[in-house]
């Protein structure tokens, strides 16, 4: 999906471990300040269902006067054309004391969804070689080194990958559901493609459930309430309501169900951990 461009990306830690930041919000996606360039302070918001390093608003390309020196390609993991969009290299990004060098971020127009203005995003692979924790009830950004302990199947999960996006396994019933771990779904809680739902048991009839959009695709959603309950490690949610269809062919959990946990995302070892 990704155009073969190679930059140097290294991340220089004043503090030996910890960079521990107030969790802002954009509706209900979490976002923390950042420097870009030494200049700032700017919004981004975390987006762990997005998988290059980072994103820049258009606006704020034109603020610091950076340069388009290239292009990538963009998708939600649908079937649906990709986006050809600009691509930027900024020196610098600083999270807290953690400074990355030399990131390569995507630009365009991050500001059409009627939410809280942001001036960009930052990726889940921005932290492929830290301990990422969103902790949605304390309101905290935490990054780390280290390595989270063995997976337990309770609160300590496989970290699996669909489309390149975490992703942890559900069990409804007796089906088994991949699902994309998405901070930037700012929708509903459990997003499914319809063939999955066309295996599960639903307890009301499908209504209306508004419209979706993704960079690439514009859908029409239902909803229903589950007559099963979703379960991950030792988390049950009852007969909970879903959404659907997704455009993509994998299940997908946003921010409004990710709210009720503290999530460290361990990707050098592919574990993900809960706290509820």
């Amino acid at each position: 999906m990704r155009l073969l461009v190679v930059l140097v990306l290294v991340a220089t830690i004043s503090s030996p471990a910890l960079v521990d930041l107030p969790m802002r919000f954009r509706g209900p996606e979490p976002a923390v300040e950042v420097m870009v360039n030494g200049q700032g302070p700017f919004l981004f918001a975390i987006d762990t269902g997005a998988t290059d390093d980072a994103r820049v608003d258009a606006s704020l390309v034109e603020r610091l006067g950076l340069r388009v020196s290239g292009t990538d390609h963009v998708g939600d993991g649908s079937a649906a054309k990709k986006l050809r969009v600009g691509t930027v290299r900024l020196d610098s990004l600083t999270v807290g004391t953690l400074t990355f060098h030399h990131v390569k971020a995507s630009t365009r127009d991050f500001n059409t969804l009627g939410l809280p203005r942001i001036d960009g995003l930052l990726t889940f692979d921005l932290f492929r070689d830290l301990l990422l924790t969103l902790d949605y009830p304390g309101q905290r950004v935490r990054l780390e080194q280290g390595e989270l302990p063995a997976a337990d199947g309770k609160g300590i999960l496989q970290l699996r990958r669909v489309h390149g996006h975490p992703a942890v396994d559900l069990t409804i019933g007796s089906e088994r559901v991949r699902a994309e771990l998405d901070s930037g779904n700012v929708g509903d809680g459990f997003l499914f493609p319809g063939p999955v739902v066309a295996r599960l048991s639903l307890a009301t009839e499908p209504v209306d459930a508004g419209t979706g959009r993704t960079v690439t695709s514009v859908f029409s959603l239902k909803s229903a309430q589950l007559r099963e309950n979703i379960r991950f490690g030792a988390f049950e949610f009852t007969q909970p309501r879903i959404v659907f269809p997704a455009p993509f062919p994998f299940a997908d959990i946003g921010s409004r169900i990710l709210n009720q946990f503290a999530v460290t995302f361990d990707q050098k070892h592919d574990r993900v951990r809960f706290v509820r």
